[in-house]
């Protein structure tokens, strides 16, 4: 304990240091801080960092005992320790661990609950979820394949048949899942209320490819991908705007479902083709008053798909040729921050990879990835690979700019105002931090990144290993 308590005690007591990237663009520097030395048997998998970077989580191993050092805290001795969440704002953390053949759930390192266990692989069972703004938590546990009970601020919720994952208003308020009594009637429910109820369903249903709800900041279910008779429906607050049926496709031995229309002509035929028209529940996307999917439009078969993008009702006049392509069968569209400006990438007739967005659309290539936007809106950044020299060479692409010379860039942030976009990306078996084209800093590991999406306060960092170190560069604007 004592050597833990030493080692403890370094953490965050910052050296400064200012390092210039050589900018032409900005002024903007990053300020080296040390956060502490590296205790042999950590791993860089085990570190949970807040929002603002300042406060993490780690597992300490030690002989054989493990603990959850958290905050400059020591929490309890456990064989094993499972999921470990930290909230965004670093303030509060729960976890599972495992001792004497009983599972702990453990919020702020404080017991609050115990269940019996058999072997380690029984912390695998169990998961926590901490709101945004710590409002609220969850806790729960999967059993037969599927999640079987909640824990909400404490209280467990009614018992059902089968439950779907939790989802929270983006500010954090209001929670909800959809649930499945023994009776068959698929209920919504926000804070504890039954929202809307659906008679005649199965557990399938739950499925995350199947059904969906966006809740709103005053508590409502503003979008949601529902079931109905024969098949599946989008409404939006009270009003239904499209309707789908469903559709089975077998592959081999693996029978897939989709929600989709499949024509009367062909429900018969075995096998079962997929149908000319289905939606990616988790494609559904709201903000700021806008509503947004992605849908298949045309195909009969695994291989010839082709997808549209519907915002407000419409479908935005590009196709996506996903072909068999898993990742654009799963295309999920990026609204900015603000939800006036809506990205998403897809595929030609050629082949050739592009991302969409309200600015137009890009330059063409091999691949393109999911686009990322600055907190203002008005810039987007992607990954993309093409061939330069007879050789595939993956880049990010910034506001059309293409940023090459570096293996498996990734990790790319705006600034909070949009002009400054750094990434990571390797060179002579380095990590190599780079700000608009201009290294920074190389380092031997990335532990941690500011989130993609976040509060303009909160900043952009990185937290890096070095040696037997750990520190953090955040930029100074």
């Amino acid at each position: 304990m004592k050597k833990t308590i030493i080692f403890l005690t370094i953490c965050f007591t910052y050296s400064m240091l200012i390092i210039s990237c050589g900018s032409s663009k900005s002024q903007s520097k990053f300020k080296r801080s040390f956060i502490c030395d590296l205790k042999e048997g950590l791993s860089k998998e085990l570190y949970r960092f807040s929002r603002d970077g300042e406060r993490f989580s780690f597992i300490s191993k030690d002989s054989g005992s493990n603990r959850v050092i958290w905050n400059n805290t020591i929490g309890e001795i456990f064989d094993e320790i499972g999921d470990v969440e930290l909230s965004q704002t670093g303030l509060h953390l729960m976890y599972w661990g495992l001792r004497e053949s009983k599972v702990f759930l453990l919020r702020d390192n404080k017991v609050i609950g115990s269940w019996p266990a058999y072997s380690k692989d029984d912390l695998k069972r169990y998961w926590t979820i901490i709101g945004p703004n710590d409002h609220h938590w969850v806790a729960g546990g999967f059993s037969e394949g599927g999640l079987s009970w909640l824990l909400i601020d404490g209280k467990e919720q009614s018992k059902l048949d089968a439950i779907g994952h939790v989802v929270f208003s983006k500010d954090g308020l209001f929670w909800g899942y959809i649930g499945l009594d023994k009776d068959g009637t698929l209920n919504f429910i926000v804070n504890e209320e039954k929202i809307r109820s659906i008679p005649d369903c199965k557990r399938i249903m739950l499925d995350g490819s199947l059904v969906n709800m966006i809740i709103d900041n005053e508590g409502n279910i503003v979008a949601a991908v529902e079931p109905i008779m024969g098949g599946y429906q989008v409404r939006y607050r009270n009003d239904v705007i499209a309707k789908f049926g469903t559709a089975l496709y077998i592959q081999g031995n693996s029978l897939i479902t989709v929600v989709g229309i499949q024509p009367k002509e062909k429900e018969k035929k075995t096998p079962l083709i997929l149908s000319e028209r289905y939606i990616y529940s988790k494609s559904l996307r709201y903000n700021n008053e806008h509503l947004v999917w992605v849908q298949n439009v045309e195909g009969t078969k695994f291989g010839d798909f082709i997808h549209e993008v519907i915002l407000d009702g419409k479908p935005i006049d590009v196709k996506i040729h996903a072909g068999d392509n898993m990742w654009l069968n799963k295309v999920i569209p990026v609204f900015s921050p603000n939800g006036d400006a809506l990205a998403f990438e897809g595929r030609d007739s050629n082949q050739k990879w592009f991302v969409w967005s309200t600015k137009g659309i890009s330059t063409k290539y091999l691949a393109a990835g999911q686009p990322e936007w600055s907190l203002n809106g008005k810039n987007l950044a992607f990954q993309a690979m093409d061939t330069k020299d007879e050789k595939e060479r993956q880049f990010y692409v910034v506001e059309g700019r293409e940023f090459q010379g570096y293996e498996n860039p990734y990790l790319g942030r705006f600034n909070s105002d949009g002009k400054i976009f750094c990434f990571v990306g390797k060179k002579e078996d380095k990590l190599v931090l780079i700000m608009d084209g201009n290294e920074c800093v190389s380092f031997d590991e990335l532990i941690a990144v500011s989130p993609s999406i976040t509060q303009a306060s909160d900043g952009l960092w990185y937290i890096v290993k070095e040696g037997n170190a750990l520190f953090k560069y955040e930029l100074i604007e």
